[in-house]
């Protein structure tokens, strides 16, 4: 995955966008992770052509419920206003500097309460089969 977070920074910033969204999916048929989420995260922000490049980003990865991840890079915070998705009061101002929300809270604050789902089988239906075939 660091190899594969490489070439995605590597791409966008020879793009050198206003503004970028990386989605990532099948979270939960990794061994672990919320170490798969820091990877992919750690690779592309660590990357010199994206903390050049990017003043702020800010990442949501559900690792409990949806195995969904998405990041937005944004060139520019001061053009940016986000939803405050938890409190419900409106847009907020988006600051330089990089916001990651990754696992549990991430899914207890927002996903969980937005899919109207508790935790299912699905991650132990992931967990078995990849133990079953290795």
């Amino acid at each position: 995955m660091r190899k594969w977070a490489d070439e995605v920074a590597k791409e966008i910033a020879e793009q050198k966008p206003e503004f970028a969204a990386i989605h990532v999916q099948g979270l939960l048929s990794a061994p672990d992770p919320e170490y798969l989420c820091k990877t992919v995260l750690r690779g592309i922000i660590d990357a010199p052509g994206i903390y050049r490049h990017f003043e702020s980003s800010t990442a949501f990865f559900d690792t409990k419920v949806t195995g969904l991840g998405n990041m937005y890079l944004f060139r520019d915070a001061s053009a940016v206003q986000q939803f405050d998705r938890f409190l419900h009061t409106g847009y907020r101002q988006m600051k330089p500097g990089h916001d990651q929300f990754v696992g549990r809270p991430e899914v207890d604050g927002f996903i969980q309460n937005t899919f109207g789902q508790q935790h299912t089988f699905r991650r132990e239906f992931y967990a078995l089969k990849f133990r079953r075939n290795a």
